[in-house]
């Protein structure tokens, strides 16, 4: 990880250097800082803890006829949390969840992202992913879904939009020693325009890795509409060959804004699993949002599940900064579409409070 920060770094000194007559822009600094209370399960205390502490450097370079974006995002919560001895010899407590290089032409978008946030989540579980405790991806302690937020070692390409719909090829190469150049690969097609999201994709992880014959498929369809003050969502995934078991996964989520700055969000989770003996799970989730500025964020949450240890209550507090992002001073946040540049960085699959049909004040 540290080889992975410092090769990026020293790639974007060097590339400044070389290119001191093009325009280069300085980045763009953003975070976020998250707390909360939070009760979970009959076997874990009441606690209060950060959930999210994030910084991150995001801008781009217009070299000659080309143009670099490039994005490092760090995310410090498990040191923040730590209550190690220090000699435990722990140093895994900052999670580097971007780093990356996009390469934006007339002809779509490649990206190198030694580390990124999952495009596969975010285009297909956006929809449903309105929760704070309960996200909608594996790492998740109450997870019901088999994808993971975070992808390393990643290459991919993003089509050009043509009519709102666009399409994703990615590979990773996570092993080198395993006989396979490959080791997972994905696609997937989404439509979005100012209201209607639609998408469906597959990702699809070579036998090499598990211990399993077999590959591991795993694929997902998602629909969303969004009106002025309600937001709509589903997602279905499917898992076939999956080491911890073949099943189905059904996810609906509501956001309703019922007064200005106020949103109220439920969703139902059902996972089955083909296994008979295996026991099938479901969960009902709720929240109720205040969100007094496009930076702060207060919320109170509840979710219940088939497996009582998964049950969790949850009040906390999010502030969030990512100045030069916005075009003007004052100008308001929600709804709006992104463009240019926030644009290219969205379609390689990040999300903001700026794009429809994604979790509010996500950043870039």
């Amino acid at each position: 990880m540290k080889r992975l920060t410092l090769g990026l770094v020293a790639a974007t000194l060097s590339t400044a250097a070389l290119a001191a007559d093009d325009a280069i822009k300085m980045p763009d600094m953003y975070g976020s800082l998250a707390g909360r209370i939070i009760d979970q399960g009959d076997e874990k205390d009441f606690t209060a803890e950060a959930f999210e502490v994030r910084f991150g450097l995001k801008g781009n370079y217009q070299l000659a006829d080309y143009r670099v974006l490039y994005q490092f995002e760090a995310d410090f919560v498990d040191a923040v949390n730590d209550n190690q001895d220090a000699s435990s010899g722990d140093n895994n407590e900052v999670t580097v969840r971007r780093a990356r290089l996009l390469f934006p032409s007339q002809y779509g978008v490649a990206v190198l992202a030694p580390r990124t946030e999952s495009g596969q989540q975010k285009d297909l579980y956006g929809p449903i992913d309105i929760f704070e405790t309960n996200e909608a991806h594996k790492e998740q302690p109450s997870a019901l879904f088999r994808q993971a937020e975070l992808a390393s070692h990643v290459l991919a390409y993003i089509t050009p939009t043509f009519h709102n719909a666009r399409a994703v090829v990615g590979v990773l190469t996570l092993k080198d020693d395993n006989d396979e150049d490959i080791d997972v690969w994905s696609y997937r097609v989404v439509y979005d325009d100012t209201r209607l999201h639609l998408g469906a994709g597959q990702v699809i992880t070579r036998e090499a890795l598990l211990p399993g014959t077999e590959d591991y498929v795993r694929s997902a369809l998602s629909l969303g509409y969004t009106w002025p003050s309600l937001q709509l969502g589903l997602t279905f995934e499917h898992n076939d060959e999956d080491p911890a078991g073949d099943s189905q996964v059904l996810g609906v989520a509501a956001s309703y804004e019922f007064v200005p700055r106020w949103r109220l969000g439920l969703g139902y989770i059902d996972k089955d699993f083909d296994d008979a003996a295996v026991q099938d799970e479901d969960a009902m989730l709720i929240s109720l949002t205040y969100q007094p500025h496009d930076k702060l964020e207060f919320f109170v949450e509840a979710g219940e599940f088939e497996v009582d240890s998964k049950d969790n209550l949850s009040a906390g507090v999010k502030f969030t900064f990512w100045p030069g992002l916005l075009r003007g001073a004052g100008e308001p946040l929600l709804g709006r579409r992104c463009d240019g540049e926030a644009r290219a960085v969205c379609v390689a699959g990040a999300r903001c409070g700026k794009c429809l049909h994604r979790k509010l004040n996500r950043l870039h």
